[in-house]
Parts: C-alpha cells; structure tokens; sequence
C-alpha cells in the first residue's frame, strides 16, 4: 500500500485545495446522478457513508482511530477519487484511502 499522507502537506504545498476538491466532487456527483452530502464529520456518496466521530473513522463496517488531520486528509482522499475516477470507491479501494490517510488498516 502507499504511504500516508502528512497534514502538514497544506502548509508545504500552500493553498489548502478541499474547496475545490468539493467542488469537483459535487460536479461529479450531479453528472452520475448520484447522492454526495459533505458535513463536517460525514460524508455520504450514493451508498457509501463515511462517519467521525472525534476519535474513529468508519466507513460501513471498516473502523480506525483517527484524528482530526486524518479525517480531512480521508475526506479530501474520498472526494478526489470520486472526481477523479466518476464513481463512488470500492470497498477494496475504500481501505486504501483509509490507509493512506491514517496510517492504519481497518
């Protein structure tokens, strides 16, 4: 698997892109006609919910601890992928995204 992602990336690469991430996102969505919801601790793309609860990161039945940095980076991972590939992720893909950003495997 790829390496995790570092917080500090934004402060090191400037311009935090989440907006424009979401924008993307929401692009996508409305072009595959499917739901997205973006809240601050979940994340919904057509089937797929991904919650935080302060502490835990789950996504269906896949479970981590994770901090607030790693929820953004999860959030942005989740909304880049579906702007990027047209489609919501596998689960497969899912537990990738999870470990990228949080450094652990549900």
């Amino acid at each position: 698997m790829g390496q995790t992602i570092d917080p500090r990336d934004k402060m090191r690469f400037g311009e935090d892109s989440t907006r424009l991430v979401e924008a993307g996102a929401r692009a996508a969505a409305k072009e595959l006609g499917i739901r997205l919801v973006v809240e601050d601790t979940r994340i919904e793309i057509g089937d797929l919910v991904a919650e935080f609860d302060g502490g835990r990161l789950r996504v269906g039945s896949l479970e981590v601890n994770a901090d607030e940095d790693q929820w953004a980076g999860f959030k942005t991972l989740l909304l880049s992928f579906l702007t990027n590939h047209r489609r919501p992720p596998t689960e497969a893909e899912v537990k990738e995204l999870i470990f990228a950003a949080t450094g652990e495997e549900p």
